[in-house]
C-alpha cells in the first residue's frame, strides 16, 4: 500500500469527526441523543462557560437559534491534504437529521460516508461498506445536527472556563481567545474549544477524533473565512493536523435551504444489507 493511500485511510476515517467539532455544519435528532444519554455523566457547566458559548451561538446563528429556518444545508467545495500531493472533491448534504459526505479523489474513486437518522456508515473501494460502532456513530449523529452548536447542553455535561488565552489563529496570526474545556456526556470526548475575544466565534477547537477501529488520534482544528449564509456564519476555510496529517478543507458553495429529496440519503446495497443483518441480530 502507498503512502498516500495510507494517509487517504487515515484521514477518511477522521473527515466527519473533525468537521463535526469544527462547527462547520450542524439539523436534529437532538431529543433523541437527550434521552440516550440520559442515564450519563452529571452536568457541570460553570457560568463563565456559559457566557461565552451563548455569545458564540449568537455570533454564529443569530436568530435562526431559535428560528431553526434553515432546514437543510448542501456545502461543496474541496479536500487537500498537501503533503501527499492529493486533492478531492467534497460534498457535504444535511437534512432532515440525515448526513450524507462524498468525497472524490482522482485515481482512487469515490469515498462516502453517512448517517440515516439511526446508523452511521462508511463505503469506499479502499475499505469496502462498514456500520459505524457507537463512539463513531455518536460522531455522525452529531455532524447530521445543524443546530448541533445551539443544543450543545444535550451533547456536553461539562463546560468549563479554563482563562484568556492568546493563540495563532488559521493564518498564524495571533489572536486573542476565550479558552474552554468541554467533556462530551457519554465522557468519551474531551474538547479544548477556543472563542475569539473580539467577535465571539469559535475559531479553533483541540480534541480526540475516533477512527475506524475505535482508536483516537488528537486533532487541531482551526476556522476562518466566515461567511453569512441564510443568517449563519460559516467558515469557508478549515485547516485540521488529523495526527500528523495536515488537511484543507475549502467549500466554494454553501447553500441552505436547497431541496434536498430524502432519496439523497438513500445507503448503497451494500451498507443496506449490513443494516438489515445489524437489525436481525438485534444491533440495529
Amino acid at each position: 500500500m502507498t503512502r498516500s493511500v495510507r494517509a487517504l485511510k487515515l484521514v477518511v476515517g477522521g473527515v466527519v469527526g473533525v468537521l463535526a467539532i469544527s462547527g462547520v455544519v450542524r439539523h436534529a435528532p437532538a431529543q433523541e441523543m437527550a434521552q440516550d444519554m440520559a442515564q450519563e455523566a452529571p452536568v457541570a457547566i460553570d457560568e463563565k462557560a456559559r457566557e461565552v458559548i451563548e455569545r458564540g451561538i449568537e455570533a454564529s446563528f443569530g436568530a435562526v437559534a431559535e428560528s431553526r429556518s434553515i432546514k437543510s444545508l448542501r456545502l461543496t467545495g474541496k479536500m487537500a491534504i498537501p503533503a501527499q500531493g492529493l486533492e478531492a472533491d467534497l460534498e457535504l448534504l444535511q437534512a432532515s437529521g440525515k448526513m450524507l459526505m462524498t468525497v472524490t479523489i482522482p485515481g482512487l474513486g469515490k469515498l462516502q460516508e453517512g448517517f440515516t437518522g439511526k446508523h452511521g456508515w462508511s463505503f469506499s473501494e479502499l475499505q469496502g461498506p462498514a456500520l459505524k460502532p457507537p463512539a463513531e456513530a455518536a460522531q455522525s449523529r452529531e455532524q447530521a445536527d445543524i443546530y448541533a452548536a445551539v443544543n450543545w447542553e444535550d451533547y456536553f455535561s461539562t463546560a468549563t472556563f479554563v482563562g484568556e488565552e492568546t493563540i495563532e489563529d488559521y493564518n498564524g496570526d495571533e489572536k486573542k481567545v476565550n479558552a474552554l474545556s468541554m467533556v462530551t456526556k457519554d465522557g468519551e470526548r474531551t474538547m479544548k474549544v477556543y472563542y475569539d475575544a473580539e467577535t465571539g466565534l469559535q475559531i479553533r477547537s483541540d480534541a480526540e477524533v475516533v477512527i475506524p477501529g475505535g482508536a483516537k488520534i488528537p486533532a487541531v482544528t482551526l476556522m476562518t473565512d466566515f461567511r453569512d449564509i441564510d443568517g449563519i456564519q460559516v467558515p469557508f476555510k478549515t485547516k485540521s493536523s488529523l495526527g500528523p496529517i495536515e488537511q484543507l478543507f475549502t467549500f466554494e458553495k454553501v447553500v441552505a435551504n436547497d431541496e434536498i429529496p430524502d432519496s439523497a440519503f438513500d445507503v448503497p446495497e451494500e451498507i443496506a444489507a449490513l443494516i438489515e443483518k445489524a437489525e436481525a441480530d438485534g444491533e440495529g
